[in-house]
């Protein structure tokens, strides 16, 4: 299977892959997905910040910088990025880029860590959180045996 497909099947669940294809996508598919949407966010994210705070400076006046450095000093001037900070982070551009950059780094350790097929979050919620070991039951003389 070429490797650029692999990567786009690779965001698709289970079911909707076999339609595409009868083969099995290669986990390679998955770590460089995942990796591409984690870095293409992550860079979006960057753009994203440096543009709003050039906006966010220029459409402060200067006139409220003097006020400001007036009653305040350098802080209350330097204060100024703090607000336009948590302007930034509460924007929804900014919330849905990081959630994709969360997304990102979780398929890359998921595919890393099972490295048998491509993993997308809605299959399985449970592989990053440790319970991916096999169930076991129980005899009646308290041993474990795999199911």
């Amino acid at each position: 299977m070429n490797i650029v497909s692999a990567v786009f099947l690779s965001f698709l669940p289970k079911r909707y892959r076999d339609v595409f294809t009868p083969f099995e996508v290669p986990s390679a598919g998955s770590i460089i997905g995942g990796f591409l949407e984690l870095f293409l966010c992550l860079g979006l994210l960057i753009r994203s910040y440096d543009t709003f705070m050039n906006d966010r400076l220029a459409a402060t006046s200067l006139l409220l910088m003097e006020k400001a450095a007036e009653k305040g000093g350098e802080s209350a001037v330097a204060s100024l990025g703090g607000f336009a900070l948590i302007d930034f982070l509460f924007r929804i551009t900014t919330i849905v880029l990081a959630v994709f950059i969360l997304e990102g780094l979780v398929r890359v350790i998921a595919a890393i860590r099972t490295r048998d097929r491509p993993y997308t979050p809605s299959e399985d919620p449970g592989i990053c959180t440790g319970s991916t070991q096999r169930p076991t039951k129980r005899t009646q003389h308290g041993r474990a045996h795999p199911r």
